[in-house]
């Protein structure tokens, strides 16, 4: 079943007398170039891995907005809102004009 999924051992020998106690099976596009034993404790072998990585198997940073709740200062940002209306009404912005206006400091704060 293992060598039918396209698994191969990438330990060539034994790793305990004559035994082989640690088996390390890969897929053939992996990343192992190649494989060792060492000593390891008492008198089990250590196994030893090569691997090649490359940035396929790191995930991309994404960027993300976390949202900060109850930091605002809600007091300033009323009276920041309030100073603000009064200089587009008196611009003559359209009601439509001053609400994009609020919803966009509103998403920004």
């Amino acid at each position: 079943m293992v060598w039918e999924n396209g698994y191969s051992q990438a330990t060539e020998g034994p790793t305990r007398g004559d035994a082989l106690l640690d088996n390390f099976l890969v897929r053939t596009e992996s990343s192992v170039t190649s494989s060792g034993m060492v000593q390891g404790v008492s008198y089990h072998q250590a196994v030893i891995l090569k691997v090649e990585w490359e940035d396929t198997c790191r995930e991309p940073h994404i960027e993300r907005i976390v949202p900060v709740y109850n930091k605002t200062d809600v007091s300033g940002l009323k009276t920041f809102l309030r100073d603000k209306f009064v200089v587009w009404a008196n611009n003559g912005s359209s009601v439509e004009k001053i609400w994009n206006n609020f919803e966009n400091i509103y998403w920004r704060v």
